[in-house]
């Protein structure tokens, strides 16, 4: 896949679906809002799984370690900002 530097706006609403599975909620109430975000976008089914393991993951993953985790989900701006400085630093895992 592309740097998503080169294609954050349309990852945005993906980024933000996906990184409340990393948030202090029950994770089952964000699954229709993340299913229709993931359906309505261009990514295939392989895409999508990139861009959770080897973008939203590593940007929020240590959400769980705080001494009390975020639990609204990050700012789009500032998770997009954490993705993007990961994306340099991450080796992507290939499927």
């Amino acid at each position: 896949m592309d740097n998503p530097r080169l294609d954050s706006e349309d990852r945005k609403p993906i980024w933000d679906a996906l990184q409340m599975f990393w948030m202090d909620i029950e994770p089952s109430d964000e699954l229709e809002n993340a299913i229709a975000t993931c359906a309505k976008s261009k990514y295939s089914i392989l895409e999508l799984e990139y861009i959770y393991w080897n973008e939203v993951y590593p940007a929020v993953n240590q959400n769980f370690a705080q001494p009390i985790p975020e639990w609204t989900g990050y700012d789009i701006e500032q998770l997009t900002e954490l993705i993007i400085a990961n994306a340099d630093r991450v080796k992507p895992i290939k499927y």
